[in-house]
């Protein structure tokens, strides 16, 4: 049984390694970083080739490893309590959160109580706001799993695009 050898001289896989080089993550702006390039990646979904599907897994362990060195581990909670905890954290209320994201009151009401889930637009805005990963406003059984079992998941719920915002 074989496996199917990736190359890393692709034209793609090296504009990613010269825009943000694969090292260890060993500050909070550079994951914030890594994270951004995630959800860039993320965003063309079905688009990305092998080689640039390669880096992202290998920059997803990389926040991960990161992320598990600094970041406490606390006990798994459902996407809506997760953002609650985060509003709680920053003092902001749903019309802040609206008005910074711009989701729909409706959108994010529902959410918080359980009755509804993100859409990929949502989840993207809402990581980038709060600066941590997409993952963390996904359904299922996400939290300490690995990155690998999850970037199929995570590109198909990051949006197709997102418009940054300075916030």
């Amino acid at each position: 049984m074989g496996f199917k050898e990736m190359s890393t001289t692709t034209p793609e896989y090296l504009n990613l390694i010269n825009e943000f080089p694969l090292r260890f993550i060993r500050d909070r702006e550079t994951n914030e970083l890594a994270l951004k390039v995630m959800v860039q990646l993320a965003q063309r979904e079905n688009e990305l080739t092998d080689s640039e599907m390669e880096y992202f897994e290998l920059l997803a362990n990389l926040v991960q490893a990161y992320e598990k060195g600094v970041v406490p581990t606390v006990a798994p909670m459902a996407p809506n309590q997760f953002l609650n905890h985060l509003m709680t954290e920053h003092n902001l209320r749903q019309v802040d959160i609206c008005a910074q994201t711009g989701i729909p009151k409706t959108n994010l009401s529902a959410f918080l109580n359980g009755s509804r889930k993100l859409t990929r637009d949502e989840i993207g805005k809402l990581a980038i706001r709060f600066s941590v990963n997409p993952l963390s406003f996904v359904e299922d059984d996400h939290f300490g799993a690995s990155y690998l079992q999850h970037s199929k998941l995570l590109r198909e719920q990051v949006p197709d695009r997102i418009v940054e915002q300075s916030l």
